[in-house]
């Protein structure tokens, strides 16, 4: 990444700092032949920033750097080098230790870098919003309706953003210093559209109206409901040959639903549909796992699926091959984030369901629907609803937990159950608790699970937790439920 900032021709040197920080922060020290220590220091992170951005797309989403977290170099007090001219970081770090700490402690400058006109309109605020949101993606080949977490936002650039509109707004709309822009506010808008429209409300003092949230999540059934065939349920051809469709397969438990289905003779063929190319990562994954498979035997195929596009932007001709003989689809791929809200799981994940359900009813075999669903949409269950969860899809929206993840996951077991009654589409909800990691000896739990990373940090900071909480453990260990899944 500094490599890459050091490539611009104002920049000498860059040293990305902030450890054990929230998030990274960056020192530029100009390069003085080319840059005047006389103009402001916001024209030169102006100038820097598209480079900067190119750098943040080789980085994770936890190590990119934002536009207010860098801080410019004094020309009295260069950065120190080794003989060889090497950058030496920790004597940086050293000697700007105060500037560093500024970096992450001031409010900030960026906030005044985009401000609403007294006059703004809505279409004024909708340009204003689309310019903020460009800048932060580094590109602007989106329609105002294009959801943002479609687009690569994470929940830093989010906090971000709220940050901005939150301070762009009140310098020049001081009435509306109360009312706090959050997160939230931006995960429930997650537009150009929306957020426009969310922040027309604030500077024009407008009360805004709301949706109640079951008027919301009952709508989105109807949605994808609304124009399904009455028919009654197929008749499916026997058969003791499978071909399956697996959505999620280089994913923790897509890895062990692979192997299982591998390991059953009477499946002939998997089509393996992930967002992107997938057959190395799955390779290297199954060695990881110690799984044992040959995948020179040409059972399964590696396809680029877009879930959300019709024939989920595959060729005529395959999809036309796959309504031949597929007999089961296991729909396992889903985005794992708590934080999005529900709007944000309909073009991909919702529209997608309902994709595989007409793939069933065009499909030769009125091929079976298992949908991974989630514990989290019974989440909200009381006593007070009945002293056990039934295993049937729910209707109320009043036992799923208040998040965009569970109620997507709700919405599409309404979805998945609607298909089966008026269509005899036949569909199987298994809702997923906490998967473990595999009890064979080389097998793998995610890292990325919440418990190995407890871990994980117990290991950095030499403590452990004294407990995991009240709530009994009741974990099922990933190799057995490929197994459960699948019988």
């Amino acid at each position: 990444m500094e490599k890459i900032i050091e490539g611009h021709a104002l920049v000498a040197r860059a040293v990305v700092v902030g450890n054990g920080k929230f998030q990274p922060a960056l020192l530029v020290e100009p390069n003085w032949n080319q840059w005047s220590e006389d103009d402001p220091p916001r024209d030169l992170i102006a100038q820097i920033w598209p480079t900067v951005q190119d750098a943040n797309r080789i980085n994770p989403a936890h190590g990119r750097i934002m536009k207010n977290k860098i801080g410019v170099a004094l020309k009295n007090k260069p950065f120190q080098t080794t003989p060889k001219g090497s950058t030496q970081r920790r004597l940086v770090t050293r000697d700007y230790e105060k500037e560093i700490e500024d970096i992450y402690t001031k409010q900030d400058d960026g906030f005044t870098e985009y401000q609403i006109p007294d006059t703004a309109d809505l279409s004024g605020i909708q340009e204003f919003v689309r310019n903020v949101v460009s800048d932060a993606l580094g590109f602007s080949s989106f329609s105002d309706q294009t959801d943002f977490y479609s687009l690569g936002f994470d929940s830093l650039q989010t906090m971000q953003l709220s940050r901005t509109f939150q301070g762009s707004i009140c310098s020049c709309r001081p009435s509306t210093k109360s009312r706090a822009i959050t997160a939230q506010n931006i995960y429930g808008n997650p537009n150009v559209e929306k957020l426009a429209k969310f922040l027309y409300g604030i500077t024009s003092n407008v009360e805004q109206s709301t949706v109640a949230r079951s008027e919301k999540i009952d709508a989105l059934v109807q949605k994808y409901t609304i124009d399904l065939p009455e028919r009654e349920a197929g008749t499916r051809k026997a058969t003791d040959q499978h071909t399956v469709i697996l959505t999620g397969s280089t994913g923790s438990l897509g890895n062990y639903l692979l192997h299982a289905l591998l390991r059953n003779p009477s499946v002939v063929k998997v089509y393996c549909l992930n967002r992107s190319e997938a057959k190395n990562r799955q390779v290297k994954s199954f060695q990881e796992k110690g799984l044992e498979y040959d995948f020179s035997q040409g059972r399964v195929e590696f396809l680029v699926a877009s879930f959300g596009e019709e024939k989920f932007g595959l060729s005529g001709p395959k999809y036309e091959e796959m309504l031949r003989t597929v007999t089961t689809v296991v729909h396992n791929a889903w985005r794992m984030d708590f934080n999005i809200s529900v709007d944000s799981f309909e073009d991909v994940h919702i529209r997608g369901v309902r994709h595989f359900i007409d793939f069933s009813l065009q499909s030769i075999h009125n091929a079976h629907i298992f949908f991974m669903s989630s514990i989290g949409t019974i989440g909200g269950w009381t006593l007070t609803h009945g002293p056990s969860v039934p295993e049937t899809p729910l209707e109320d929206c009043d036992v799923t937990l208040r998040q965009g993840y569970a109620e997507a996951k709700h919405i599409c077991e309404r979805i998945c159950l609607a298909a089966s009654q008026k269509a005899g589409v036949p569909t199987t909800l298994l809702r997923l608790g906490q998967i473990a990691g595999p009890t064979t000896e080389n097998g793998m739990w995610n890292r990325q699970e919440w418990l190995p990373l407890i871990v994980a940090t117990s290991k950095a900071m030499g403590k452990i937790p004294r407990t995991l909480g009240s709530m009994p453990v009741e974990w099922t260990p990933v190799v057995s439920f490929d197994t459960i899944s699948l019988a």
